[in-house]
């Protein structure tokens, strides 16, 4: 008989089945409210329950917040290291390469040993000097505005151009640098 019952219902339409649904909830929250009306110790006591089950929720509450915020704060010490370290890392990082690019660039300067050399051609001085490259990596000499200089004081500050006999200079060798003062190009 039940399966009978249950085979109508299910035969019935959508629309049929949500207006029987409707009507129970209204007919059962009907019901409800005639008994809270009619009874006062009914309806005190379900105040007390929903307010004993609102002071639990609450305290689930805040405990599952204080849970969160020491996760949080433990999260942030954990973040505040981690970035110390980036740090340490960042500036291991740059010191590193400095003395990378420190150790391996090229050092030249004036060879002691050997003589600098002072022509007059035609009315023109030339000075003649070896450069030594005592670093650990190859000395390109550049040319135009950025090529070799001297400072010559004759009448007044005069800057003259060098002009090397390689633009090359490896690691432990050396080239000559001319220079020719006469000029006088600033």
């Amino acid at each position: 008989m039940t399966d009978n019952g249950l085979t109508r219902i299910s035969k019935m339409s959508g629309k049929v089945q949500l207006a029987i649904a409707i009507f129970v909830v209204v007919f059962a929250s009907f019901i409800v409210i005639l008994v809270f009306t009619a009874s006062p110790h009914v309806a005190n006591a379900f105040t007390a329950g929903g307010t004993i089950s609102l002071a639990a929720a609450t305290v689930w509450l805040g405990l599952k917040t204080r849970d969160a915020v020491l996760i949080n704060e433990r999260e942030m010490d954990q973040n505040k290291d981690l970035l110390a370290l980036t740090r340490q890392q960042a500036e291991s990082a740059t010191q590193s390469t400095r003395i990378l690019s420190e150790s391996s660039r090229p050092f030249v300067i004036p060879q002691s040993d050997k003589p600098i050399w002072v022509n007059s051609v035609g009315g023109l001085w030339i000075v003649s000097f070896p450069l030594w490259n005592y670093g650990s990596s190859i000395a390109i000499l550049e040319a135009g505005d950025r090529q070799p200089k001297l400072l010559f004081a004759h009448e007044g500050d005069h800057v003259a151009r060098g002009k090397a006999n390689s633009v090359i200079i490896p690691k432990e060798s050396g080239v000559n640098l001319e220079v020719d003062p006469s000029p006088w190009t600033a």
